[in-house]
């Protein structure tokens, strides 16, 4: 949605930041509002893993461990995974029924879990 929030170094004991750098940051957003992160990951990114368009070919194509010339599926997801008035995970038991009927190669599921607004929670 492109909105802001507030980033609380505190727990981490060393860090240096500047404007417009680049980093990962691992923590807790509980309120919406301020991330508390727990770990900065920085610095130039590793390289990348190359393969031999021979390899990528067998491995599409073969038949032997390769995908046997069928398209990779992929299904993607995103939560809340509960409605607005249970905290039964209807929505994701629905979801789960779904994949394992379906069988997809790769599975993405993006949070939240539960609505930060959930009134339950």
């Amino acid at each position: 949605s492109g909105s802001r929030i507030h980033l609380d170094p505190t727990l981490i004991p060393s860090y240096s930041l500047f404007p417009g750098q680049i980093v990962a940051v691992e923590g807790i957003n509980s309120s919406g509002r301020t991330l508390q992160a727990s770990r900065l990951i920085e610095g130039a990114a590793p390289s990348l893993d190359t393969s031999l368009a021979s390899e990528l070919m067998e491995f599409q194509h073969g038949s032997i461990k390769g995908m046997n010339g069928m398209p990779l599926s992929i299904v993607a997801m995103s939560g809340p995974y509960t409605t607005k008035d249970n905290l039964e995970y209807d929505p994701l038991v629905d979801a789960i029924l779904k994949i394992s009927e379906d069988k997809p190669d790769v599975v993405i599921m993006c949070g939240p879990f539960v609505d930060v607004r959930q009134p339950l929670v």
